[in-house]
């Protein structure tokens, strides 16, 4: 009996993450190779390293897309600039600035009636 792991997926562990990398979903990856997606997941549970080769090419498909968001912010794109800004500085450059206010005057009154109550958060 063939053991998928050894011949199918560690020899074509290059195409895979190149697939991965390139946006190809596992179930379709798994579809590419003639396996079943239960085994796929199975083996990506069982062999760290071909785990780990998954996590890295997803982190090097999400830095491509923060690269094109960078490069379009810096290129004056606006819905990229709030998008960064928003999400580098939440502080500064939040949405809905009233939104934070409010929670926190949520937090703050349950806080209150946590102590009064004599619970603690």
């Amino acid at each position: 009996m063939a053991n998928i792991y050894f011949d199918i997926i560690e020899p074509n562990l290059s195409q895979i993450i190149e697939w991965h990398s390139n946006g190809v979903s596992e179930r379709q990856i798994a579809k590419n190779l003639g396996i079943g997606y239960t085994s796929f997941k199975k083996y990506k549970k069982e062999k760290a390293t071909f785990a780990a080769a998954l996590k890295k090419s997803a982190g090097d498909r999400i830095k491509v897309v923060e690269d094109a968001v960078f490069k379009a912010a810096a290129a004056g794109n606006v819905t990229a600039c709030i998008f960064l800004l928003a999400n580098w500085d939440p502080e500064r450059y939040k949405n809905n600035p009233q939104q934070y206010d409010i929670a926190m005057q949520k937090l703050k009154l349950l806080e209150k009636k946590a102590e009064k109550d004599d619970f603690k958060l």
